[in-house]
Formats: structure tokens, sequence, C-alpha cells
């Protein structure tokens, strides 16, 4: 169908056009017929299961399917997003540009849509996965984040489907990119963070250092982190690099940076991780308790199925940035908790936040009062207690090398690092 007449029936302006023009000719080159499959009873209920999504979610989805087979445009127009979002090509920014069609007098909701998009690509998806070969198992655990969002959509609005939000991140599930290994995601990704990590040679230590021109706190921590900007005892990160020595300010693996800067020799010193460099990117799914021991196994798990399944993806490091990295967790929950001892196995890193997204993690939406906040259970305790008395949340990042895993060791807390050179 061509996308002049979709706009003009579905009521779309032209910026909607522009935005929908892309890859429109080649969606609508896959076009799979005068019945399309994916709006079909039979295929939404089996990409429902797929995806995790409870009977109720299955009959609201045939439902809306029925209106959609009988809209041509509104056919076309979910076919199209559920190109976009299999392709490779279609770039995720361009996603959030997506129309809300709430104003066309469908019974049927624009987020309830998406999840049909989402559904629709779920065919295409499985040729992916089928590629690699990825076990059955893998797949249905990596899909059951679809199920997983809707369920959260489901619990705020009453109905079952997904944001614009959501539909940018479950591109990585409908471009194999993303999977699910027991507790954890891991993601194929390039290292995004702000530092360049280096070994000793002689010892096996492991050395963050800052990229240059990054301004810290007085903390240790990025300015700005959680919201707090300061102009105090601000300070800005040098970072030189030659052929005979780095220069630069030291990053400790409790996630705190120092003002002092520090030489490396290149003869003792080498570098193992910089920006750009292939990592797993690791994500941790909500839904059930951080058990220490679950997540091990992930990381073991990880360690069988990429190099197995993606052998010429190799990558050097398993990296991530959440709320539940912030080591401040060790002086609100104690050592023996899950989220420390998770956090206290990685290389820690201060970055920018806002320091709202544990709000909406922990408590499933940001509090009006914080003082009305549920306190039942000890983390939602200690985080009210902890903002309460004035303190901030700034979100960490971390990474683990590849060749220093050894879960449940602290290796980056328990190194012995040798002398340095200090620079002032």
């Amino acid at each position: 169908m061509r996308l002049v007449e979709v706009v003009s029936a579905l009521r779309l302006n032209d910026d909607d056009q522009q935005t929908l023009s892309q890859e429109w000719d080649d969606s609508q080159a896959r076009w799979p017929g005068d019945e399309p499959f994916f709006l079909q009873p039979a295929y939404i209920a089996q990409a429902c299961r797929s995806a995790a999504l409870p009977e109720e979610a299955v009959r609201r989805s045939v439902a809306a399917a029925k209106i959609v087979a009988e809209e041509p445009a509104l056919s076309a127009l979910i076919w199209h997003f559920a190109h976009c979002l299999g392709s490779k090509e279609y770039p995720r920014s361009a996603i959030a540009k997506w129309p809300s069609l709430d104003h066309v007098a469908f019974d049927v909701q624009s987020e309830q849509l998406y999840l049909l998009a989402v559904l629709a690509a779920l065919d295409r998806a499985r040729d992916l996965y089928g590629q690699r070969l990825i076990p059955e198992d893998v797949v249905l655990a990596t899909w059951a984040d679809v199920g997983r969002w809707a369920a959260v959509y489901h619990e705020r609005h009453g109905t079952w489907g997904l944001t614009l939000g959501n539909l940018n991140w479950l591109t990585n599930h409908l471009r194999c990119e993303i999977f699910q290994l027991g507790r954890l995601q891991f993601q194929l990704n390039s290292f995004r963070c702000q530092v360049r990590a280096f070994r000793h040679r002689a010892s096996g230590a492991v050395l963050a250092l800052s990229e240059d021109g990054l301004s810290y706190r007085s903390d240790g921590q990025r300015n700005g982190a959680g919201g707090v900007t300061e102009s105090v005892g601000v300070w800005e990160s040098k970072l030189e690099l030659t052929d005979e020595a780095v220069l630069g300010n030291p990053i400790l693996p409790v996630g705190q940076a120092i003002a002092e800067l520090y030489r490396l020799s290149r003869d003792e010193w080498e570098q193992i991780l910089a920006p750009g460099d292939p990592v797993l990117q690791i994500h941790i799914p909500a839904g059930s308790r951080l058990d220490f021991e679950q997540c091990g196994d992930s990381f073991q798990r990880s360690l069988v199925l990429f190099p197995r399944y993606f052998p010429e993806f190799e990558f050097v490091a398993w990296a991530g940035s959440s709320w539940l990295l912030d080591p401040q967790l060790e002086k609100l929950l104690g050592p023996e908790a899950n989220l420390v001892r998770f956090l206290s196995e990685f290389y820690l890193l201060p970055i920018k936040s806002d320091g709202r997204d544990v709000l909406r993690r922990v408590f499933g939406e940001i509090p009006d009062d914080l003082a009305r906040a549920p306190r039942d259970t000890t983390l939602r305790r200690a985080l009210i207690d902890h903002l309460s008395a004035g303190g901030h949340w700034h979100d960490a990042a971390g990474f683990i090398m590849r060749q220093d895993l050894d879960w449940g060791k602290q290796f980056y807390r328990n190194q012995a690092l040798p002398q340095f050179d200090k620079q002032g």
C-alpha cells in the first residue's frame, strides 16, 4: 500500500509521513498477502505464548488484530512497524517519533497496536535466532521480556500494550542482540564508559583511568551524579597517552575517582579496555530477587553461549550501568546482602545520572511523597531513610574483564595494586 494512502486514511500529518517514509517501500515489498498471517488468531495466540503473555492478553490481542485486519491502512502500518523493529538498518531513535493513533476512530489504543507490531516481528526474529541455532529455551526466556513489559503496562493502565520506549528496548530481542541466560540478560554491545583500564604486566592488577576533560566532585563522583551539581571542590580529569607512558586520574575499584595524577609506564602496564571495545552489556530484568549464585551461573552460561553461537564477537569484558551498582548500597544493606555481593564483583565506575531511576525501580513509580512511600522491604526502608536524611542516589557503572571472572572472590576489591608514580 502506498504511504500517501495510509497517511490520508489514518489522518496523519506531514511529520508522520516523513517519519514513516524511511524503509516504507522495503516493508511493503515484504507484505505477506491478502490474508496477512500476523493478524490471524492462531498466529497471535502462538506469538503471545512465545512472549510469555497470559491468556487474557491473548484474547485482547486477537480482538485488536481483528479490528486491524478490517482496516487496510492500519494493517499496512502495523506491518511497517514490525518490519522496522526487526531491521538492523532502521535507527532506533526514529521509533520515538512514530505516530499515535488514538485520534483514529478504532476501538483499540496505540499501545495495543504497538504490542501487535512486536508480535508480528517475532516471526522474523525466529528466523534470526534459528540462523544462529540458538536453543529454544534461551529464545523463549529472552522473549519473555515482551510479556514482562506488557504486564507493567497492564498494571498501570488496565489493558495489554507497550509504549514506544518499550519498543526501543525490545528491538534488542527482535534483532537477536540480547539473550536471557538464567537470572541475567547479556547484550552484544561496545564499551561506552568514559574510562580506560590497564593491567599491570607482572602482578595482573587492574587500574582504570578517567577519560580526559570530565568534571568530578570532591567525593570522587561525576559532577551532576544523583542530580547534584557543585561548584566548590570540583576538578577536571586529565588523560595523556604517549608511547612511553599514560598519565591520568585513577578510579578506584569502589567507583571513586581521585584528583591526583598517576603515571603508568607502558613497559609495566598494558591497556585492556577502552571505549568502543566489544563487551557483553549486562541487564538485570525485574521479577525476582537478585540471587547471587544464580547470577554467577548466568555469567558462566554466557561464556558458553557467545563463543559457540557468536564466535566472531570476541568480547573482552562484561559491562553494565545501574542503580543496583551504586556502592552506597554497601552502607545501607551490609556486606552479606545479595545486591552488595553482586556489585562487589565489579570494578565500579562513577557516572552521571539524575538519581531517579532507583525510585522507579524500587517503588514502581516515583513517589509523590517519599514520607508516605511503602516501607515494606529492607531496601525500601533503607532508601527512604537515606534520601530523607539528605542523601542522593548516583548510580554507577562497572566491568569485569573476561579473564578476571572468579565469581564470589571480589577480584578487584582484593587485588594488590603496585606502587604508583604520582604526578601531583
